[in-house]
């Protein structure tokens, strides 16, 4: 398994891919691996669509477990970040979409009630992120759709 350091985005995400397929095929039932391994080949044939060598990423320090039981809060001030232990280096373009956890993954089936609930989160977490920082929303509102979907699909672990 490919853990780094990476020096484009390109070769960080056919790794994420790579790494995704070897532990489905390491932990993951037959069925599961019948159906995600050619879904991740697939992925890794895209790539190169979406992420050209071009020598322009920046990699940043990233908290990779970041959800509500890893923040510490009182009085409505955030006063830790717990949980480092997966911290890294990872492309700026990976992360200014929305959070993991407020997506849907193409790769699975999604219920309607999910899929509004996440529509309201992103909705939500994007007019805080307007007021916070707004040169978040404009890299993000920089991404098109279709590579968005493809980060959703490449970073969920709903799978």
């Amino acid at each position: 398994m490919k853990r780094g350091p990476f020096k484009t985005t390109k070769e960080y995400i056919l790794a994420v891919i790579r790494n995704q397929m070897h532990y489905y095929s390491m932990f993951k039932s037959t069925k599961q691996q019948k159906y995600l391994i050619p879904k991740y080949e697939e992925l890794c044939q895209l790539v190169p669509k979406y992420f050209q060598d071009d020598g322009n990423d920046t990699f940043v320090l990233t908290h990779i477990d970041f959800h509500t039981s890893n923040i510490l809060v009182k009085n409505d001030e955030i006063t830790g970040v717990i949980d480092w232990e997966c911290s890294g280096a990872f492309p700026v373009k990976c992360l200014c979409t929305y959070p993991v956890w407020i997506t849907d993954n193409p790769l699975i089936e999604q219920t309607n009630k999910k899929s509004r609930e996440n529509i309201l989160l992103q909705k939500f977490f994007r007019d805080e992120m307007s007021r916070r920082d707004p040169d978040f929303i404009r890299t993000m509102d920089n991404i098109d759709e279709e590579k968005k979907e493809f980060y959703s699909t490449v970073f969920s672990q709903d799978v």
